[in-house]
């Protein structure tokens, strides 16, 4: 078995209290469940991604707030956490949290609405004897968590709460909000992709999130995301919490969040400043997006001659109905939040605590896959979306060219470019369209400098091959360096990335896997 690859071998069968169990063992806790079931009700291998990346998160925040040398008091007298599983199943999560963050862990309630999975979490702790750390909760999410902490009198909330439903998170988010202890984590579990990520549910989408997703975009799986964070944000800002994005993955049919959430009411303020809506030229147009804020930053001087920040709402983006580029009519999409989804010391404790996993020969089954997708996550440029070249080339009716000769040539005009851990050989870069649109035509002509596309003037890419002004943004020094085929920086970090054989994707464990129905 590879290191990406999760185990898919028939479950031992054993005798426990006189009754046949089937085990199954992941991480170093193991789950039993009657010998006569389907193993598919009580174990789902293919989300073992999900629970070996989240005890490894939460080992990366354990480092950074339990930290002695921190330089914040609160944090400083933290000896242990808590940790509370709102939708916990057979309790296999909260199993692990137990077993495998052992030194201060303090205790984990694991909690489900049905009986019968509260009767399994009970019969799985004492399996692995762990009654007193793991405690089982019968009840919904939202009154189990805010119940606990009554009954715990602790007031300041939950350091860790952990949301994995089946669908949406979003019933859940504003309890999981106020349940969390200053400068504790959420981890947030969203599998309701076609809402999020498809072209049939804006309403849905809207209704759920509070916004509009990429719809006919590449883009879709990144703005599925940064809707969530809007969700989440505006969320806490209603209680003066300010929610930090840590790590955001778009991982197979789900999407995860590990956020960390503040009480921080002058944070609160600059929201206006991260949120904002986006123009797509997506139903039959050329791809390009345009976004817009909804505040902007401006530093001032006081009367006393002190510097402050005033914030104001933005000014409006200069883009009409139509997109510049191929004039096909914009869609708005949106509200989302428009800024920073990974923290780039938070992927690197992650990395390295993983690292350490897979050297010590742990049993964690997916470190490879671990290492693939937050190496990609930690070096993708902070802009917004990504484009496919590929796309590009079919708007203009081109050969596609490699996305080397495409990072060259961006990187030749001093634009970063990277990688996207959403979307196959996509480019995020911090380049304008204009010259995303001037390197793609000149790949067109590489070849030859002749080259005509069979493009007419119904098409989208008839205007950007025939318009002579892209390109006119670009200064006399940008085109003096300009070069497709000389690698740069931007490529060598690309390449450097590419040839270290990352593994970005799980091997199927069996035929047919993926997301399961809901328990009945």
């Amino acid at each position: 078995m590879t290191k990406n690859q999760v185990e898919m071998d028939e479950p031992e069968i054993i005798e426990y209290n006189n009754t046949k169990y089937q085990k199954v063992s992941e991480g170093k806790a193991s789950i039993i469940f009657p010998s006569d079931e389907k193993r598919d009700v009580f174990y789902n291998p293919i989300q073992q991604f999900n629970r070996d990346i989240t005890i490894t998160a939460i080992k990366a925040w354990e480092e950074e707030f339990l930290n002695p040398s921190s330089t914040n008091e609160s944090k400083k007298k933290k000896k242990s956490f808590t940790v509370f599983e709102g939708l916990a199943a057979t309790g296999l999560r909260s199993l692990r949290f137990a077993k495998e963050l052992p030194g201060t862990l303090d205790k984990v309630i694991a909690n489900d609405l049905s009986k019968d999975a509260v009767r399994a979490i009970e019969v799985n702790t004492k399996y692995n004897d762990l009654e007193g750390k793991v405690v089982a909760k019968q009840g919904s999410c939202n009154v189990s968590l805010l119940l606990s902490l009554a009954e715990e009198n602790d007031i300041k909330g939950f350091d860790i709460i952990d949301l994995d439903p089946y669908g949406t998170a979003a019933p859940f988010i504003d309890a999981a909000i106020q349940g969390v202890k200053d400068g504790g984590m959420l981890c947030v579990t969203c599998t309701d992709s076609q809402v999020l990520c498809g072209n049939t549910y804006p309403e849905k989408c809207f209704s759920l999130y509070g916004g509009v997703n990429m719809m006919n975009s590449v883009s879709t799986h990144e703005s599925a995301l940064r809707l969530l964070i809007l969700t989440l944000k505006q969320s806490a800002a209603r209680y003066g919490k300010y929610i930090t994005p840590r790590l955001c993955l778009s991982i197979d049919y789900y999407i995860r969040v590990f956020v960390t959430v503040e009480r921080a009411p002058l944070k609160v303020k600059d929201l206006i400043t991260e949120l904002g809506s986006v123009k797509v030229c997506n139903n039959g147009g050329c791809q390009s997006f345009f976004e817009q804020p909804f505040g902007e930053k401006h530093e001032r001087m006081s009367k006393k001659n002190k510097p402050f920040t005033k914030i104001s709402t933005a000014r409006s983006i200069d883009v009409g109905e139509s997109c510049p580029y191929c004039g096909k009519k914009l869609h708005v999409v949106g509200p989302m939040y428009l800024g920073t989804l990974q923290d780039k010391k938070f992927c690197k404790k992650i990395l390295d605590i993983n690292k350490e996993h897979e050297q010590s020969g742990n049993v964690y089954g997916t470190t490879k896959r671990i290492e693939g997708m937050v190496s990609v996550a930690m070096s993708e440029v902070d802009s917004l979306f990504y484009f496919s070249p590929s796309l590009l080339s079919g708007v203009l009716k081109i050969t596609v060219p490699s996305l080397r000769t495409v990072i060259n040539g961006l990187g030749s005009l001093g634009y970063e470019c990277s990688l996207t851990h959403a979307a196959k050989s996509c480019i995020k870069t911090n380049a304008p369209w204009d010259a995303i649109w001037y390197v793609m035509k000149k790949c067109g002509t590489m070849v030859d400098p002749e080259y005509k596309p069979k493009l007419n003037d119904k098409m989208p890419g008839f205007t950007i091959w025939n318009d002579d002004s892209i390109g006119k943004t670009l200064t006399p020094e940008q085109l003096e360096k300009f070069n497709l085929e000389q690698d740069n920086s931007e490529t060598k970090k690309f390449l450097k990335l590419q040839n270290s054989k990352i593994v970005k994707y799980q091997e199927n464990p069996k035929s047919n896997w993926g997301p399961m129905s809901r328990p009945k």
